[in-house]
């Protein structure tokens, strides 16, 4: 699904991707998700992204599973949110 998903949006011009994007914290306000806040892996700059939606879908569930991706699934997805107060 990854690769489907990363093909498919570089068809799309106006679809801006953040590869190689650490995401550290979201920035809620009111028990919603307005942006995400975190860093670029190569250049270490880190940045504050603003949204009118963030659809966070953090690749673990209730628990974590062992795969070939192991060094990108850190198991702080859904912390993330649950700090935040958002559903």
């Amino acid at each position: 699904m990854l690769h489907t998903i990363f093909q498919t949006s570089l068809q799309h011009a106006q679809i801006h991707r953040y590869d190689e994007f650490f995401v550290t914290s979201l920035i809620a306000e009111d028990g919603r998700c307005e942006g995400v806040i975190g860093f670029d892996m190569n250049t270490g700059e880190v940045q504050s992204l603003a949204a009118k939606t963030v659809i966070w879908r953090p690749r673990q569930r209730a628990r974590l599973r062992v795969h070939d991706e192991r060094s990108i699934c850190t198991g702080d997805g859904m912390s993330l949110a649950y700090r935040a107060g958002v559903p």
